[in-house]
């Protein structure tokens, strides 16, 4: 079987004219990380105490409400699977 080529053989890409280099970051020492880590946290906007509590509420409620239509399709698709093919519920 002959061997499949690009039909533009001499086109960047299809073909790397280099090996990749690979350069590695050192690594930070530990307290100059936590120091940038702090730095970072300050910078995060935060929510209020009652973002928070509604955002928790939402959450709640959509995945109780999820699981219940989950559960009702699941209960549905199960018995029409049951009534084709038969079987008892």
């Amino acid at each position: 079987m002959a061997e499949h080529r690009s039909p533009k053989p001499v086109v960047a890409g299809s073909r790397p004219v280099s090996p990749a280099i690979i350069r590695r970051k050192k690594m930070l020492k530990p307290g100059k990380f936590l120091g940038q880590v702090k730095t970072e946290m300050g910078k995060v906007a935060w929510p209020s105490k009652s973002e928070l509590i509604s955002s928790t509420v939402v959450v709640i409620v959509t995945t109780i409400l999820l699981g219940i239509f989950i559960g009702i399709c699941d209960l549905v698709l199960s018995r029409g699977v049951n009534l084709l093919i038969g079987g008892v519920f």
